[in-house]
């Protein structure tokens, strides 16, 4: 199974012949910014358990009972609603929990208020705040894997190599902010003006939005921020295992109908995915059955075709790494390896030929 150096020169420009693409993000992309899966989980657990879990303790208990961190936040939901809480309770400990960190970062650099309004509804911004705001984020998380994708994803489309769409996985929509944020700057260079810019993405978080002429970002499992009832789908999170399940068991819902459509249309690059999403893979598969079936009614030939790349740091164990390799095959999916999620900028430029 052939796999990618995504540093390595002689890959330059491979995925920018051929095809359009629709690029995937997880959790990953905003590692070092907002807590992990696991790290969420175990907040949301000690605070409706009224706990103090250490990460230690947590991740014991989490080996023991054996359930997937889904399941663990469907337990904490019953429980709180079994004592009188509701579902907008849990959501509220969700945003909470989940911006507390970067709103303590804002806080020290004394733009708290203004990220709060930006993040909850880019169109209200305040144009005296933004300045401050990419001045925080700059000087804060430059070398996150977040930012340096949303300065790759203004570069692709000015380039004309931005994807077709961007399916984000994330209830959080801090891309969709960077984006706004780096694009406002940037007319201000030009222009001197901060009211407005000639914008590139936006945000889509229900069934029926317009992305206005726009690259899409498409919140697929729904979306959160911190100022409750803007720009967001906190009622859809897909975050506890009832809200996987649903989806899991319905053919016509929005997000595999979506999802799907790119999947067979475009090639697609995923970055800070695990991969192991059992929605993912099964549309992955029945995707790449039905690309396989149509190239052998065309051609004659059998073939498993891997158009799709997954984007992942490379294993120090050569089996992990062939297991890596071999492991999305069947979905179409080679894997691009990097050596550190901070070279992501070099191995998308590299990628996709962006100078």
């Amino acid at each position: 199974m052939k796999v990618i150096d995504t540093q390595d020169s002689k890959y330059f420009r491979s995925l920018r012949p051929g095809m359009d693409y629709a690029l995937c993000i997880g959790a990953g992309v905003c590692f070092r910014i907002l807590p992990t899966w696991n790290e969420l989980t175990r907040r949301v657990v000690n605070r409706i358990f009224a706990t103090k879990l250490s990460p230690d303790e947590f991740f014991e208990m989490y080996q023991n009972i054996g359930w997937g961190l889904d399941s663990l936040l469907q337990a904490a939901l019953n429980f709180a609603i079994a004592n009188g809480k509701s579902v907008k309770d849990y959501n509220n400990i969700i945003s909470e929990e989940l911006y507390i960190d970067i709103l303590q970062q804002a806080d020290k650099f004394g733009v708290k208020d203004d990220f709060e309004k930006l993040i909850s509804d880019p169109f209200r911004r305040d144009p005296d705040s933004i300045l401050k705001l990419c001045d925080f984020f700059e000087k804060t998380y430059s070398d996150t894997s977040l930012y340096k994708l949303a300065i790759f994803l203004i570069k692709a489309k000015e380039q004309n190599i931005a994807p077709k769409a961007i399916i984000d996985f994330n209830a959080d929509v801090l891309l969709h902010t960077l984006l706004t944020l780096f694009q406002l700057k940037n007319e201000y260079a030009k222009s001197g003006k901060l009211t407005s810019a000639e914008f590139y993405y936006r945000g889509i978080h229900r069934i029926g939005e317009s992305d206005g002429g726009m690259i899409p970002i498409y919140h697929l499992h729904g979306s959160i921020v911190p100022l409750e009832g803007q720009r967001e789908n906190r009622e859809n999170l897909i975050f506890p295992e009832a809200a996987y399940s649903e989806i899991a068991g319905s053919t016509y819902s929005w997000q595999q109908n979506l999802f799907q459509y790119h999947a067979q249309k475009h090639r697609m690059v995923f970055i800070g995915l695990s991969m192991s999403d059992p929605n993912i893979r099964k549309w992955m598969a029945w995707s790449s059955a039905n690309i396989n079936k149509e190239n052998f009614n065309r051609t004659g030939k059998k073939a498993l075709l891997q158009r799709n790349v997954w984007i992942t740091t490379k294993p120090k164990s050569p089996v992990e790494e062939s297991l890596k390799a071999y492991g999305l095959q069947h979905l179409g999916t080679r894997v691009g390896f990097l050596d550190s999620w901070t070279n992501i900028d070099r191995c998308l430029d590299n990628l996709f030929g962006i100078v």
